[in-house]
């Protein structure tokens, strides 16, 4: 069976609860949770090994095939998902403010690089 591979950029509310459904799924493989704060309480167990706040060893990682995107805002987080995209990752998100204001922009990053934007609010 094969096993997608995921990258969770930003563990605070929104990322801890996307982590506790994805750590249910068997067929999800974690490889990098990254976020500013490394040592906060999560409520989640994360394994040590996977937390890094060098948001470059997702982009860089040839194995991440999808990015969820839970930082928010419409500035530092665009900026990362245009930057996934190009890599090759697809991106999920539910920034519905980074949609709303750049929308335009970010669809046309994944249509250029071949790769796909899904979100949910």
């Amino acid at each position: 069976m094969k096993r997608d591979a995921i990258a969770v950029v930003g563990a605070g509310k929104g990322g801890t609860a996307i982590l506790q459904a994805l750590l249910k799924m068997p067929d999800i493989v974690i490889r990098h949770v990254c976020d500013i704060d490394l040592v906060r309480p999560r409520g989640v167990a994360v394994p040590p090994a996977l937390l890094t706040d060098q948001v470059d060893r997702i982009i860089n990682d040839p194995q991440v095939q999808v990015a969820v995107e839970t930082v928010g805002g419409t500035t530092f987080a665009v900026d990362l998902m245009k930057r996934l995209l190009a890599a090759g990752k697809d991106v999920v998100t539910a920034n519905k403010a980074a949609l709303a204001k750049r929308g335009p922009e970010l669809f046309d990053a994944a249509r250029k690089a071949g790769r796909s934007i899904s979100f949910e609010a």
